[in-house]
């Protein structure tokens, strides 16, 4: 399931114990989870949001992101959407 496709099914009313949405709910917060960790960083990322596109590379190759990088992390399943919806959520005044 796509962050896009996550957003969608979210819009959908609200159903208890329905495992699509349980299954959305969780992903929206790895999305935080990733851009907490990425405004958490020690490292500068700031020119990386601030001029969108320019260079994502420096975020999507620190460490910051491992978890949610699906060529870095040890365990199968990393995910770029993840980490591309937290960078679009980053607001570099945040930084």
């Amino acid at each position: 399931m796509t962050v896009v496709e996550v957003r969608k099914e979210l819009k959908r009313k609200l159903v208890f114990g329905d495992a699509q949405q349980i299954k959305a709910r969780d992903i929206l917060r790895e999305v935080q989870d990733c851009k907490e960790a990425i405004m958490a960083c020690d490292r500068e990322h700031e020119d990386a949001v601030k001029y969108e596109g320019v260079s994502t590379r420096t975020i999507k190759t620190c460490e910051c992101v491992d978890k949610w990088a699906p060529e870095v992390t040890t365990e199968r399943g990393g995910d770029w959407d993840i980490v591309n919806a937290a960078i679009k959520e980053l607001d570099w005044r945040e930084l």
